[in-house]
């Protein structure tokens, strides 16, 4: 999963952009420490 953010100050003539971001998030297996697949209900909460 891939979260792209922006912050942007929006003015009567233009939007200067201030910050930009991007997170790339995974999961997983407590147990094993295998990656996983992220579980529907938080891939929900997210989105």
């Amino acid at each position: 999963m891939t979260i792209h953010q922006e912050a942007r100050l929006v003015g009567k003539i233009s939007t200067a952009l201030l910050c930009e971001a991007t997170i790339r998030a995974s999961w997983v297996d407590a147990l094993t420490l295998k990656p996983a697949r992220i579980p529907p209900q938080i891939l929900h909460a997210l989105t």
